[in-house]
Formats: structure tokens, sequence, C-alpha cells
């Protein structure tokens, strides 16, 4: 069994145990391809693509389901032990996703998401966000620095006027 095939099955055997989820067919995820996204990537930590024409076809009201996925991919630093937990929240957005296509971040869609019981893991997206970008110094060449809650954020260029996303301050803009 590869590395996302286990992840997949322990993600899949938690979903099944929720109570708020027991309305989807969560054991149709096993259908979906699972894959990587580049080594380069430094935005996504994971994404549900679709088939073709998906979109137009929810618009018309067909019933969609897991069929309409044509995989999902994963953040290759997320099938290491140091981020095994965050990876496995990660998976279960983007299978959130294949089981509610139309639904985006909407009010639904976070509500089961925040059925998801590691908090720990949920609390990773910001350490790994960092931790993948720190990684492409080659591309992202300034550094946006919050001077009043310290938060950093990456850019490939200056951001001149750009705001905190914790706490509103202006931030700023250092080359590295």
């Amino acid at each position: 069994m590869s590395n996302l095939e286990g992840i997949s099955e322990r993600v899949i055997s938690v979903m099944e145990g929720i109570d708020g989820l027991s309305d989807l067919k969560v054991s149709d995820l096993r259908k979906i391809p699972l894959g990587t996204l580049r080594k380069g990537t430094y935005r996504l930590h994971g994404v549900c693509r679709f088939k073709k024409g998906v979109w137009q076809r929810l618009a018309k009201g067909t019933d969609m389901g897991v069929s309409e996925v044509r995989c999902i991919d994963l953040h290759p630093l997320l099938l290491t032990e140091q981020w095994s937990r965050y990876a496995d929240h990660v998976l279960f957005h983007e299978y959130l996703h294949a089981l509610l296509p139309g639904e985006g971040h909407g009010p639904e869609f976070r509500r089961r998401e925040s059925l998801w019981p590691d908090s720990e893991a949920i609390a990773m997206k910001e350490e790994f966000g960092s931790f993948i970008r720190e990684r492409r110094r080659d591309i992202l060449k300034w550094v946006l620095i919050c001077p009043n809650c310290d938060f950093r954020y990456f850019s490939k260029k200056p951001l001149p006027g750009g705001r905190c996303r914790k706490c509103k301050t202006t931030l700023e803009n250092t080359q590295r």
C-alpha cells in the first residue's frame, strides 16, 4: 500500500465514523485517484480536480457525485512523518469538495469541515504554508512583515500598502 493509499484509508475510516457526514457517500471516495502536486508548488496544499464540464452540468441541476472527480492531489511534502496529521486534514478537506461539488467554502462546507476530530492538525495550516514558502526563496524574494504581530508573508514582489490578515496593520516590505 502506497503512502497516499494509507492516508486515504485512514481518512475515510475516520469520516465513516463522523455522524455529521452520514448522509454522504463516503465509501465512494475510495474510487478517486490520488496524486501529488509539483514539488515547487508553494500556494496549494491540496486540490480536488473535477472532470471537464462539471460546472455546466451542476448549473443544469444534474446530480453530481464522486464520479465527477478526476483526481485529488496533495503537496508532496505532506507525505512525510512531520506533516502526516496535517495531510490527513488536507485530504479530508479535498474529500469534502468531492462529496459537495458546487458548495465551495460556504457555510455548509465549513460546518462539515469543522467536524474533523484533530484540531491540532487543523492548526498546522499556517506552519505548513510558511514551511513550503520558505523553501521557495528562489522566487519569493520579499518578506512582508507585520510590525504589530510580527507575522511574515513571503511574496514575489513588494506589496506597498498591504495589510496583515490577522490584525489589519500595514505591512513592511523587506527584500530577502
